[in-house]
């Protein structure tokens, strides 16, 4: 189970196993060092993907030995722009997800300069209308 803590007195991302009772075993893995938040897993399981404090995504190797789970090095995959920096003000933190082919869909600023979106429903019968004139 991969999860944030702030025991430390900053959020950090964290991994704990369950044995079959849904009980934790023991021990925790912090996959973090300088902040994280949101973990969420590759679909293969093999990688753990976090929002730094900076609004970076990044991304952790991970492998199973002997029962234990270990963290590899932690390698920021790009700079984002999230939405409060991973942290919501409302408590959801969900502002990123990876799908089964491993893209990211991710909740971001829309820059106040972008131009607005127009949709324009029913043109078919606004242009028959315009020929028939």
């Amino acid at each position: 189970m991969a999860y944030e803590t702030d025991a430390s007195g900053r959020y950090q991302t964290a991994v704990r196993g369950f044995d079959g009772s849904c009980t934790p075993t023991s021990g925790e893995a912090q996959f973090s060092n300088d902040g994280g938040v949101t973990p969420r897993w590759a679909p293969d399981g093999k990688e753990l993907y976090y929002i730094a404090p900076d609004a970076k995504l990044m991304a952790v190797p991970v492998e199973v030995r002997n029962g234990g789970i270990e963290p590899g090095r932690a390698t920021a995959l790009f700079q984002t722009q999230i939405l409060f920096g991973g942290r919501s003000p409302w408590g959801q933190n969900h502002q990123f997800d990876v799908d089964k082919n491993g893209r990211f869909l991710i909740d971001t600023v829309i820059e106040k300069s972008a131009a607005p979106i127009v949709v324009i429903q029913n043109w078919q019968s606004a242009l028959s209308a315009r020929e028939n004139r």
